[in-house]
């Protein structure tokens, strides 16, 4: 009966993301590497954290952002290098020196 109670509280399965699948996960697991007569494997935690990482990752966090920041300073720099060298050779044409 308390299982049953503890459902209707817990959101619908459809609704949980599969971040908040793995964060559930890591506290299942945790909560039994905490009982010493646990079979849990360190390894298993591990494995959840690598995964909530990876998936966080792929799901455009900090990450993504400064990945195209960096993209965006890259093609900064060459437009401005490529600007420099049309007007250097757009001058040296017309005859005038820096």
């Amino acid at each position: 009966m308390a299982r049953k109670e503890k459902q209707d509280v817990e959101e619908p399965v459809d609704s949980l993301t599969d971040l908040d699948i793995l964060q559930e996960l890591l506290i299942i697991q945790y909560d039994k590497l905490k009982d010493s007569e646990s079979e849990v494997k360190i390894g298993d935690i591990l494995k959840i954290i690598e995964l909530k990482h990876k998936l966080q990752m792929a799901s455009g966090g900090d990450a993504e952002k400064t990945f195209w920041k960096l993209i965006e300073g890259l093609r900064h720099d060459e437009f401005s290098k490529k600007e420099s060298a049309i007007k250097s050779r757009t001058l040296a044409q017309k005859g005038v020196k820096k």
